[in-house]
């Protein structure tokens, strides 16, 4: 008799051993209020954390242009010459290199709306970008000029009517197209030297700034 009643003294005590770990299990879980508890709190931190994070800028993005700050015309005055409208600074903003120069184009015809400048690296005239702007007959300077445009790519956005992005009839330099009421803008570039750049990014780029430039007003 002894040892039976020893025997059920030892199973409740197993037994009320087995209870209380269970509970002490589940405390680990949640909180006196039935909430979850740090795991799923710093789970949320987390999210929260990440979520900041992509929507602060990172500050490699490109200035866009917005067409509200846009003048419907050129703001420039007339007879305007290329390097009153483009300069060596934002040249190199957005091709990102330094120690570019003005170079003068024997085209350029600044007194009759047409003027035309270039830039390029001291020394190195594979590196050449050059600028043209027609200020009257735009769009007909731009049929004619998309004429000798092969491959032609086109980018759309609200600062300018038409853009497209191609290779020059020469084969050996880019050209960008890029069409604003009645004026006519083109850039043109080496497309080996600037390989490492996509075509459509630097056209859009460049333009961006070039219109900026002519109509910000």
């Amino acid at each position: 008799m002894k040892k039976c009643a020893a025997l059920l003294f030892l199973v409740l005590v197993v037994a009320v051993g087995v209870v209380a770990g269970g509970c002490g299990g589940s405390e680990g879980d949640t909180t006196t209020s039935g909430e979850a508890v740090t795991t799923t709190a710093d789970a949320g931190e987390e999210t929260t954390t990440t979520a900041a994070a992509e929507e602060e800028p990172t500050g490699d993005e490109p200035s866009i242009t917005r067409a509200a700050d846009l003048s419907d015309t050129i703001v420039l005055p007339a007879g305007f010459a290329m390097n009153d409208a483009v300069t060596v600074a934002d040249v190199e903003a957005v091709v990102g290199k330094t120690g570019y120069v003005p170079f003068p184009e024997a085209n350029s015809n600044a007194a009759a709306g047409s003027p035309e400048g270039s830039f390029l690296l001291a020394g190195d005239p594979a590196s050449k970008i050059r600028f043209s702007v027609w200020a009257k007959d735009g769009q007909a300077k731009y049929d004619t000029g998309l004429k000798f445009v092969k491959n032609p790519e086109e980018v759309a956005a609200d600062i300018w009517d038409k853009l497209i992005v191609g290779d020059a009839e020469s084969g050996t330099e880019v050209t960008t197209l890029v069409l604003r009421g009645d004026v006519c803008m083109r850039i043109m570039w080496n497309a080996e030297y600037y390989g490492d750049f996509d075509r459509l990014d630097l056209g859009a780029r460049l333009a961006d700034m070039f219109v900026a430039k002519l109509f910000k007003e």
